[in-house]
């Protein structure tokens, strides 16, 4: 993940748990610059090395099932709102 959210502690672990995924925060800033100079690079035959994972946040089993469920049920609140 990358942008102004990754500076929220809660957000990050909020999102692990609701994806049931772990999330690999890089060491970049600008993480999204780096993803299109990577592409552009690709476009005229080089390549950028891989930016290396800095930290690795992990979904927390029990609690990650409780913010899926709470995720899921916002959504379905949210939807049709106008």
């Amino acid at each position: 993940i990358d942008g102004g959210l990754t500076r929220s502690a809660y957000f990050r672990q909020f999102l692990a748990d609701v994806l049931g995924k772990k999330l690999h925060l890089r060491d970049v800033n600008e993480l999204t610059a780096y993803g299109a100079a990577s592409l552009a690079a690709l476009g005229i035959g080089h390549e950028l090395p891989v930016c290396p994972v800095a930290s690795e946040i992990v979904p927390l089993g029990s609690a990650a099932a409780s913010r899926r469920e709470r995720f899921s049920e916002a959504v379905n609140r949210a939807r049709g709102w106008r």
